[in-house]
Formats: C-alpha cells, structure tokens, sequence
C-alpha cells in the first residue's frame, strides 16, 4: 500500500518549514519542526514550528479523479524579546507562508517560487493568521495559521495526481 495522500502533503510541507532559517534569507531559526506536537515547548526550543491537518473535505469528483480539501494549520512560536509580539507573530507567519512556497532545493527567499507544494496541489491559499501570546519567562508569542491545500487523487488508491 502506498503512503496516503494527507502524508504526502504533510511531509512536504514538514520538510519545507524545516528550511525556515536565517541563513537561507528569514527572519527566524526555526530549530524543531514537528508534526502534531500536543505538548507544550520549552523556552530552549524556542523559535520552533508544529503542523497538523485538521481536516480532509471532499469537493468534487469527476470519472477516477477525486478532489480533496486538507485544511492545514501551522503553529510557529518564538520568545519575545525587545519587538511587540504582534510584529514577531506578522513576521513568523509570512515567513512560513514564505518556506511554505519554496521548493526543498531551493528555499532562500530570492528563490522562485514553488507554489502547490511541488505540483502535489491544484491550489494552496493562506486562510487566516491569529497571532499568539503566552506569558512566562521568557515570555512567548507565535502564531497560528490556517492553510487550504487542495488537490486531486486517485480515489482508488489514494495516490496524488501530480499537476505538471
């Protein structure tokens, strides 16, 4: 049995969040990238990435092509420092949106465009952001987005149909 759309998606994008770093253009290190991470970080592993699917929605579905809906959420979280946790949640989260759109090969900032997660989605759109902010020492702000990715499978075998 092959490895399940939803995991495909997951993976790639998991490996994409991996290459948010200073050295490739971004404004953070994001040092941990885990998927469907329930408990809480520790300020040594700060700033730090989980992702998780929400939910799979059926949309359409056209002879042996199926279209789906992965509702994706992406948590990023960072310490504080000296900026307000506003401009630090702002520029976490279009840092991700940013990686998000960058192949594995070639996630600096001034590299083209990767959108659709490699030709995996027909379409990939950023829903919402909600910053976030936890009191403690040191104190901590992040922030939560909402990610649509959709894409077409066989619905037979679930394998992706990769656009090209």
């Amino acid at each position: 049995m092959s490895t399940p759309a939803v995991l495909q998606l997951l993976d790639e994008a998991g490996a994409r969040l991996a290459k948010l770093t200073i050295a490739n253009g971004y404004t953070h290190d994001v040092g941990r990238v885990e998927r469907a991470r329930v408990s809480p970080y520790q300020p040594y592993d700060l700033p730090c990435a989980s992702y998780w699917p929400a939910f799979d929605a059926f949309k359409d579905r056209k002879y042996r092509v199926e279209q789906r809906t992965l509702d994706i959420r992406v948590e990023l979280y960072a310490i504080t420092n000296d900026q307000p946790f506003t401009d630090i949640a702002m520029k976490l989260s279009y840092a991700a949106w940013t990686v998000l759109n960058r192949s594995t090969s070639a996630p600096l900032v001034t590299n083209d465009w990767s959108p659709n997660l490699g030709g995996l989605l027909t379409a990939f759109d950023l829903q919402q952001i909600t910053p976030l902010i936890g009191e403690g020492s040191p104190p901590w702000c992040g922030c939560l987005l909402n990610l649509a990715a959709t894409y077409k499978v066989d619905p037979y075998d679930h394998t992706i149909i990769v656009m090209s």
